[in-house]
């Protein structure tokens, strides 16, 4: 099982942001000895990744395209995760 955090791209210092990576990491450390990872995805950006923090989680990359509108609930998502291996964690800013 991975746990997927959804992520805005912000390049500016965001706490929130910050938790969310921190949140993965450390369920991603943790749950490799129980068989699920975490990792972090900034939906359609390829090439973004954090740079005023440190963090070691895995950044998955995701380029939906025009089913991207801007936040998860408005978006057409579904097929890009399959329910078995995949559960999805979405912020209080996109729920």
């Amino acid at each position: 099982m991975e746990l997927i955090f959804l992520c805005p791209a912000i390049r500016k210092a965001v706490g929130g942001v910050k938790v969310i990576y921190r949140q993965a990491e450390l369920i991603h450390t943790l749950g490799q000895s129980r068989g699920f990872s975490a990792a972090v995805m900034h939906p359609n950006t390829f090439f973004f990744k954090v740079g005023w923090f440190d963090s070691t989680v895995p950044l998955k990359r995701a380029f939906f395209k025009w089913r991207w509108m801007g936040k998860p609930s408005m978006s057409n998502i579904a097929g890009a995760f399959n329910p078995d291996k995949h559960t999805v964690v979405i912020p209080e800013l996109w729920a």
